[in-house]
């Protein structure tokens, strides 16, 4: 542990605090390093990777409906491929795509867009994680 200046206010605290416990100021948004986290909707059926999209390095494999767990050090470009598409980056559906950052959370869903059976995909930042997708 080391002691780093806060931002906010300039006083010591902990550079594993989430916050300063002077001000409040939310020093885990200042962090690049850490862990990602995406619940994959169990809609979505067969394997599923988590792509860098920059580096087209796999950054998590499984299959749906698992929550993909990663760490990454910077802002990352990040795709999720599923199904027969799995392998293929150029499948990826642009609102599939995003740029997360070390602590978030997010969720590729799923959903119904007409009685006609079309579908929308997403991947969305979240608070939290919740098992019912």
């Amino acid at each position: 542990m080391a002691l780093i200046k806060c931002p906010e206010c300039g006083q010591q605290v902990s550079d594993r605090a989430a916050n300063c416990i002077h001000c409040g100021f939310p020093l885990s948004s200042l962090r690049t390093d850490g862990e990602v986290m995406i619940k994959i909707s169990s809609k979505l059926q067969g394997r599923c990777k988590v792509y860098d999209m920059n580096s087209r390095k796999v950054l998590w494999e499984g299959t749906t409906g698992e929550v993909a767990v990663f760490s990454i050090n910077e802002p990352t470009w990040v795709g999720v491929a599923w199904g027969v598409s799995v392998d293929r980056l150029d499948k990826v559906p642009d609102a599939c795509r995003a740029t997360v950052k070390a602590g978030e959370k997010w969720e590729m869903t799923m959903e119904s867009t007409s009685f006609w059976g079309g579908m929308e995909y997403k991947l969305r930042r979240v608070d939290s994680i919740n098992s019912g997708i």
